[in-house]
């Protein structure tokens, strides 16, 4: 029985830049007996398990049908990745379930192995609300959209609960994303040895870069006056290269009093969640 891994996610954790390492190091993948699956859209049968709020048993029949596939390859480890998979952040996540039983069902004759990475909710609704002012959508100050939005709705313990109930603990691994902060080759080289992958590295790419905080109102401000979406592409992509922020500089939303009230709501089930599932780091990397 040949083995796909799911890296699932969670949003607005590295998933551009796994892919990205995935999708250069195909080589050294083949050599390890593993296939990359590197287009997933909205349309494609994989992207229709997460994007498509009702599908039927035939559509889902039909998916598990294209899956097979993979069988006819001569690698036996496939790696599909999908950050949509946790579910739809700006729905509080709300279709999670419906997904992973999706997912469980197309690939019933494959081994299964789910790869989750995870960040403290704090500077994870920071960056949700960055990407969407870079995305050309928000408009909202971040208190009016903290106010908007389920801000408790990023448990994770909980969200992969859901992941456990189908696949089973033994095959679920968790890597918390401030292990990019503190040593980003080796937050990488984890990644790959969780798929049983040894892969060389002298630097990563730059993707998915962000704006400082100044650049980021004045993003928030175009979206609203200039109508134009080309135009406001151009002008993000000018505010990049002018106003780059470093990825070991986060953007501070929050007050200090917001952050400590959030953090400590989320403290049981955080604490609960690095005991379960990443027992070998601490969970002071999310509280310090």
């Amino acid at each position: 029985m040949k083995t796909v891994i799911l890296h699932v996610g969670a949003p607005k954790s590295a998933s551009t830049l796994i892919q990205n390492m995935l999708a250069d190091n195909q080589d050294q993948l083949k050599r390890s007996n593993t296939y990359y699956e590197t287009f997933i859209n909205k349309e494609t049968p994989l992207g229709q398990l997460a994007y498509q709020k009702n599908i039927s048993n035939n559509k889902l029949n039909k998916i598990r049908e294209w899956t097979e596939k993979y069988n006819a390859l001569n690698e036996q480890q496939i790696i599909i990745s999908n950050e949509r998979y946790f579910g739809n952040s700006y729905d509080n996540f709300s279709d999670i379930k419906p997904i992973v039983s999706r997912l469980r069902y197309v690939f019933k004759n494959f081994s299964v192995k789910i790869i989750a990475i995870v960040r403290r909710q704090d500077t994870f609704i920071e960056s949700l609300y960055c990407q969407n002012i870079k995305g050309n959508l928000e408009t909202r100050t971040f208190n009016e959209f903290i106010q908007q939005i389920d801000i408790y709705s990023a448990n994770w313990l909980k969200l992969l609960s859901y992941y456990e109930d189908k696949f089973g603990f033994d095959n679920i691994g968790v890597i918390p994303y401030e292990r990019l902060l503190l040593h980003n080759i080796a937050f990488i080289q984890k990644f790959f040895q969780m798929v049983g992958i040894n892969i060389t590295i002298n630097n990563l790419p730059v993707v998915n870069p962000s704006l400082d905080i100044e650049a980021m109102e004045l993003m928030r401000f175009a979206n609203t006056f200039v109508n134009d979406m080309i135009k406001r592409y151009k002008l993000r992509k000018a505010l990049e290269n002018i106003f780059p922020k470093s990825v070991n500089k986060p953007i501070s939303l929050f007050t200090q009093e917001q952050r400590i009230q959030l953090m400590s709501e989320y403290r049981k089930s955080n604490t609960e969640l690095f005991q379960r599932y990443m027992k070998n780091d601490n969970i002071n990397i999310w509280y310090n």
